[in-house]
This record gives structure tokens, sequence and C-alpha cells, in this order.
């Protein structure tokens, strides 16, 4: 007997036969992520935007893995033998269109970076953003959401910004409620035949309906806009899988093995390809990544694929940690490091973590966080290492990135004693997710109860959430945002700045910066 259908609505239409997006950039070369549902002959051109220079064009048959969903990406120009580099510092535009039938798979522009740290602009910016959800639980688009994207596009493109970071939750599997995989009576309906919950699948299963589900969240003309034209650095978070992925014991068990590996599987086809390039030996443990802008340093760890919660808990494995501790010793000579934590350091004090831990609806939601006591230890280490750092490079600004928690905000880590210094963290959330009731309010209420970071047999940090300048003094904001950050050289060192812009009540699509902590 066949399946009902699904309703009507924009989160149950399948448009996505063609789109292109832009992930990691060089000095030299950009990677092109593209899906195409119809494989063979393709033809890429690519033009300086500024200036004169060739309009280039190179064939080549695009002919994806069955199971990648029609997705696939290429390095230009090193995978066209015989095309020569990008130039550093410049602007191109492209365009890819299937050679049989002359449809157009995709157009965008990207920026390629400096090729030497003395190359750097005197002052440069990005964008910062997490969490896209923009359905109602009938599964139609917010207008909010929608008037959200478009702001964003204005806000990046007023402060010239040259690449974005993505810090989670670029789509949603469980939510909105009615419509999450893990809904029965909506499993019945999305769910391969023979199979009652999303747990009963197959790997190859798992991996087919999240395909399906960045398809269908990502078919918004503003989203699909964002990822075509800038170069954009992606990762993952809980809602790639589901929601607090990793913190719950459960989850290590067997029964969770094939949707661990599916919820991957697509991720990589989707996202981790535009960072890391085709992964020929299977998924990789963990998705972390690093990358230079000229004298500024950023590195991304993967704080899901590696997490455990229960007797061993663990955020990340020591491996990682050991990668970022080399990275950060070959960084001493950067002018800012910027470090993507998709879940912020900073947000609730270790005693509301416990008391939210009690409460039965949100026990995932307290042991996802840092202060839980789970995650204490892997909290410490990781302090600690930046910490010793910042004894190194006193001049240098460090600053964590984060998303996930439905609240822009910012802090400022001022370490007490002989352990004098101080970090930043800025965080991005939602750009789409409008979220009310007592998340919402919970949101908007937890970042105040954090005033002090004890260091176990360590030292303690004065946590301050930082007063705006200009009348923008929003912070924490829980409203739609995106964050905009700001590198400036200021010759003996740089300075770091982050907005936080919403939008217009009155015209939504306009943005308004609600939080601005000026150069820091």
């Amino acid at each position: 007997m066949p399946r009902p259908p699904l309703p009507h609505s924009r989160f149950g239409d399948l448009r996505f036969p063609c789109a292109v997006a832009v992930g990691a950039v060089s000095p030299d070369s950009a990677r092109l992520w593209l899906r195409s549902d119809v494989p063979g002959p393709h033809r890429l051109e690519v033009w300086p935007l500024e200036g004169e220079g060739p309009r280039r064009s190179a064939s080549w048959r695009f002919t994806p893995p069955k199971e990648a969903d029609g997705t696939g990406t290429l390095l230009y120009p090193y995978d066209f033998p015989g095309e020569p580099p990008l130039a550093p510092l410049r602007r191109y535009g492209f365009r890819i269109t299937r050679e049989s039938d002359g449809v157009l798979v995709g157009e965008g522009r990207f920026e390629t970076l400096p090729a030497r740290p003395e190359d750097t602009p005197s002052s440069f910016t990005f964008g910062l953003l997490s969490c896209h959800q923009p359905f109602r639980p009938s599964g139609q688009v917010r207008p909010e959401a929608v008037a959200m994207l478009e702001a964003t596009r204005r806000t990046l493109a007023s402060h010239h910004a040259r690449f974005l970071v993505m810090c989670g939750d670029q789509f949603y599997v469980d939510e909105p409620p009615p419509l999450s995989l893990f809904s029965p009576e909506f499993f019945r309906r999305a769910g391969p035949p023979g199979r009652a919950q999303l747990l009963e699948c197959s790997a190859d299963e798992v991996r087919r309906l999240y395909q399906l589900r960045h398809r269908q969240f990502w078919d918004l003309p503003g989203w699909r806009a964002l990822q075509a034209q800038y170069a954009t650095w992606l990762m993952l978070d809980d809602h790639e899988v589901v929601n607090n992925w990793g913190a719950e014991p459960e989850h290590a068990g067997p029964g969770w093995k094939p949707l661990n590996q599916g919820a991957r599987a697509a991720y990589l086809d989707y996202q981790g390809s535009r960072v890391l390039g085709p992964c020929p030996e299977g998924i990789p443990d963990t998705f972390d990544f690093s990358f230079d802008y000229g004298s500024t340093g950023f590195y991304a760890m993967d704080l899901r694929s590696q997490r455990r919660g229960g007797a061993q808990p663990r955020v990340y494995a020591p491996e990682q940690l050991a990668r970022l501790s080399t990275w950060l010793d070959a960084h001493q000579d950067s002018r800012a490091v910027f470090l993507v934590l998709s879940v912020p350091m900073v947000y609730v004090a270790s005693w509301a973590s416990m008391g939210i831990a009690m409460l039965r609806n949100h026990r995932g939601d307290a042991r996802d966080r840092w202060t839980h006591s789970w995650n204490l230890p892997d909290r410490d280490r990781l302090l600690s290492l930046l910490l010793a750092h910042q004894h190194r490079c006193p001049d240098q600004r460090v600053v964590l990135l984060s998303g996930d928690v439905h609240l822009g905000c910012s802090f400022a880590i001022h370490w007490l004693g002989n352990a004098h210094g101080t970090m930043y963290q800025f965080t991005s959330s939602p750009v789409t997710h409008l979220r009310r009731g007592f998340s919402a309010w919970a949101a908007g209420h937890l970042p105040r109860t954090e005033l002090l970071l004890k260091v176990e047999n360590g030292p303690a940090a004065r946590l301050v959430r930082m007063s705006g300048v200009g009348g923008a003094d929003r912070n924490p904001y829980s409203g739609l945002n995106v964050g905009v950050v700001e590198v400036r050289d200021q010759g003996a060192h740089s300075t770091v700045r982050f907005k936080l812009v919403g939008q217009d009540p009155r015209h939504p699509d306009e943005p308004v910066t609600v939080f601005d902590t000026g150069e820091l």
C-alpha cells in the first residue's frame, strides 16, 4: 500500500535539483560544491569581477558516487590541468552549466585569501551565523526567516564581508516537532517502507533521509544566495544528527551507530566536503579544520563526532586537542586567533546547569553545556591550553566563536591574579530559528547567571557581559541575528570588533545593529 503524500508545503516541496556553493578558498584556488541531478559533462566558467582578466572556461565529466545524492566538489584550478592559479585577494565570479542540455546548475562569487601575512588588508570583516530552521510547525516558511536572510545579505554586503563562518545547525533533523524524523507520525510518511522509526534504518537509509533533509531546509533563495556568494567554512553541531548529539549516554549504544554513520555521511556530502574536499578513505573520525586569513588564524573544533556522556564522558578526543596545541604553537606570531566552538564556552553557570539537569524535559540541554560535571575536565584542559598560549603571546587577540544557544551575546573572560590576560567570546544564534516559551526565556536569562569561571586546580576568570557602544547595547539578544567580526591592524597589534545585527521591527528585511563591542 503506498504511503500517503507529505502535506503540501514549502517543506514538502522537492525543488533542489541543482545548486552551487563556495567552500574553502586559498590564495590561489577555490573549492566549489555543486548538486546536479543529471551526471555527465558540465562546464565551469570563472572570471575576475574587478579589473582586467580573461573569462576562463573548462569542461569536466561530473560523475558523483551514486550514494552522494548528486553532490560533489571541485578544486579550481587544480582539478583542471593547464589552468593557471587564481590571484590572491581578488574577487571572482563563477558559473556552472550542464553541457548536455544547457541547464544552469548555479552561479556565484568568492574572494581569495592573502598570500602572505604581510599582505593582510589593514582591516577585514567576516560573517558569523548558526541555527537555520525557518519552518513553522505547519511546514510553511516563516516570513521573519525569509526577511532575516535578506537582512543578512544586506548586512554582509554593507560591511564588505570577505567570507562566512557557520557554527552549526545548518539544518534540523528533529524540528519543527511535527516534521521531525523522530516523530512516529511524520516518519510513517517520510521513512522508507518497512521501518517504523528512524533507529530501525540502516546507515544508507539514514544518509538518504538526511540528504533529503538538507535539500528541504536549503531550498530558500536567501539561503542559497549566502552559500553561493561567499567562501564558507562550516562546522556541524548537534542538530545535524539529533538534539544534544553525544551528550546522552545512550547515543554511544549500538542502536545509534547506523544513525551516526548515516548522518555524518550526509553531512560530509552537503557540508564537510566543502572544507575537507573528497574523503576517499571514508567518513573522517572528526571534521576539525583550520585556515589562515593572512596574519589571522582560525581553528574549528569538532565537538560532536567524538563526544560521549555517561561513565567515561568526553567532548573531544585527546588527539584533537593535540592538533589544536600544535596549531597554536605554529601561530604564535599571528595577530589574532579565532577558535570556533559550536557550543559556547561561557553561557550557563555550573549550578544552573546542574539544576536544569534535574528537569526531565531539559536534562539533555544541561548535559550539553561545558559547565556540566561530565564536561568540566575537557573544558579545563582546553582553557589551560589557551591560557598558556596567551602567556606566550600577550599581544595577540584570542577569540572564541560560537552558535547553538539561540542567543547572540558577547563576553570578556578576564583572568585573575598571575594568570593575567583576556579572551573574548562572540556568539551569533539563531539566524532563522525563532523560539518562544521556556527555551527562549532561558536563552535570554541564563547568561546573566555566569559570573566566575574556575579551572580546577588552576586560575579563575571574571566573566563580563560586555557593554555596547553607540547605543547598540543589547547583550544578550534573543531575536534573529547575524554576527559581523572586524579585525583591524593597529600597528603593534590587531584589534577585534563584534557586531550583532538583527531586524528592524517595522521593516524586517532591513538590518539593525543591536549590539556593538567597539574595538577591543
